[in-house]
């Protein structure tokens, strides 16, 4: 191959390869039917369904950095509502601090655990 690259003056580096291989009959059989239900070759779902499994660890950790982000944001959200809720409890006059606290401890959770790794 390195020879007739050298010939045509292709380089093998930025060549595409081709990468071929065989399914047991049942996962071809699957791969066929979808393949016909999205309007495309099977070939051609073959190498999208590879593309995004090589993909996938990249998204994966991009997908997890996003949901640590999303739960410190729902964190302090709760921080604040729970202060909020309290706040107007004590402001209404109607119960003490000590009380209003106890509710909000009790009713709204400000002690949530953090997503596991």
């Amino acid at each position: 191959m390195q020879q007739k690259a050298k010939l045509t003056g292709i380089s093998t580096i930025a060549a595409p390869s081709t990468i071929g291989f065989r399914l047991d009959p049942e996962s071809n059989r699957v791969l066929v039917e979808r393949a016909a239900v999205l309007g495309v070759s099977p070939h051609e779902l073959a190498r999208i369904y590879v593309c995004e499994v090589l993909q996938e660890p990249v998204e994966r950790a991009a997908m997890r950095e996003a949901a640590i982000e999303i739960f410190s944001v729902l964190t302090q959200f709760r921080q604040d509502f729970a202060f909020s809720v309290e706040a107007m409890l004590i402001s209404a006059g109607k119960v003490s601090q000590s009380q209003a606290q106890d509710w909000v401890e009790e009713h709204l959770n400000r002690n949530a655990e953090e997503p596991k790794e």
